[in-house]
């Protein structure tokens, strides 16, 4: 027993004595744990949350009185349009271009309710017709609210009217591409980021606090190789090979979609995105993984040890995990000084060419950030390299 207790405190004495390694094991893991599962429940509670400074709108032809008084109360700003603008304003709102819905009601309508009223009810019964888009929140919460407002009206009047009558699957103005292409912009990025940091956490360490436990690093440094050039290399050639991982993650990802968003929409899905959007999609996955390469190379530096590095590794992971599903449960406003966010920005550009939804401005951004970003981590690692402190520290 005396010898098992010497051994357990000669092992809490190493431990506990470096406080960077106890720090990132003990304390590190549940704050990041619970700063995840803080965020993300707030995320899924924002994900199909309308946007709060929008009220509710429609678009009316033929709207009659009494149900104008029952809309507008309830905070709906109406639109009276003609019968001749219908099929344009659906086309904007099955292209997510109107945050509304459409209402078509029959010239008629009053009398009809009138004549309910009166007993001799006039058939058919009248029917309202009510667009809406279920991809867009603010569409989808009007059409809720008017829905509800529609239903307490003809059940005080016993059920006079129809609503969507032989048309309930034309009413939702959301295409299959549309579908398709939200559900792709969600889950992709995030899955692709995950891959890539992965890729990179498994081969930064390995090159720079690798060498260090093996004692080539001082063999390097000693050579008349300038330091710039040794970090450069470094972080190129691990780019490099990451690249190769990442591509190859990228085309399975592609290869993958018809399957992920089911059989209907195998023949049409790869069509939806042009040479033009896969172009900017690899683009931003090498832009991003220099960043994670750059920023992987130079925890590694700081670390002591090759276990030091992977521990420090481990919270990178984690911080992209969080900025790759923002996107995925936040809307955030469409501006350029958020795409200034490393991570963020690469992960928010691959949702908006996966949505068919972007700015070219911003993935500009953000391909130029991730490269400037790149380009000041790479000279800190020179400086690092420079720093014997930092490269023989035990």
């Amino acid at each position: 027993m005396s010898g098992i207790l010497t051994i357990m405190k000669k092992e809490f004495d190493r431990f506990f004595k470096d406080k960077r390694t106890a720090l990132s094991t003990i304390f590190l893991p549940g704050i990041i744990l619970y700063a995840i599962y803080s965020f993300m429940g707030t995320g899924f509670d924002n994900l199909f949350s309308p946007t709060a400074d929008i009220p509710p709108t429609a678009y009316v032809v033929n709207m009659p009185e009494s149900i104008r008084q029952m809309a507008e109360p309830a905070g709906f700003i109406i639109n009276d349009i003609s019968e001749a603008v219908v099929p344009e304003l659906k086309e904007q709102l099955a292209e997510r271009e109107l945050a509304a819905i459409i209402m078509v009601f029959p010239e008629d309508f009053d009398e009809h309710i009138a004549a309910f009223a009166a007993g001799t009810p006039m058939y058919p019964a009248p029917n309202i017709e009510l667009y809406a888009n279920s991809l867009d929140p603010n569409s989808n919460n009007a059409r809720w609210i008017m829905t509800s407002l529609l239903d307490v009206y003809r059940g005080t009047l016993a059920n006079p009217f129809d609503i969507n009558r032989d048309i309930f699957a034309e009413a939702d103005l959301a295409t299959e591409e549309g579908v398709a292409a939200t559900v792709i912009s969600m889950i992709l990025p995030m899955v692709l980021m995950m891959m890539l940091v992965s890729g990179v956490a498994g081969l930064a360490p390995e090159s720079i606090a690798g060498e260090k436990d093996r004692g080539t690093i001082a063999t390097l440094l000693v050579t008349p190789l300038k330091r710039s050039h040794l970090a450069l290399g470094k972080i190129l050639s691990l780019t490099a090979i990451s690249f190769l991982s990442g591509i190859v993650t990228t085309i399975a990802l592609i290869l993958s979609l018809p399957n992920m968003v089911g059989g209907d929409l195998e023949m049409n899905l790869m069509e939806m995105y042009s040479i033009t959007d896969l172009v900017m999609i690899v683009v931003v996955v090498l832009t991003a993984i220099i960043f994670l390469t750059t920023a992987a190379s130079l925890i590694s530096a700081f670390a002591k040890s090759l276990k030091e590095a992977t521990t420090y590794i481990g919270p990178l992971t984690i911080i992209v995990m969080i900025l790759s599903i923002v996107p995925m449960l936040i809307n955030l406003p469409d501006v350029p000084q958020l795409f200034l966010i490393p991570i963020y920005s690469s992960a928010q550009s691959m949702s908006g060419i996966f949505a068919m939804e972007y700015e070219p401005l911003n993935i500009l951004v953000t391909v130029v950030s991730n490269l400037v970003y790149s380009c000041i981590g790479g000279f800190a690692l020179t400086k690092m390299f420079n720093s014997e402190k930092v490269m023989f520290a035990k």
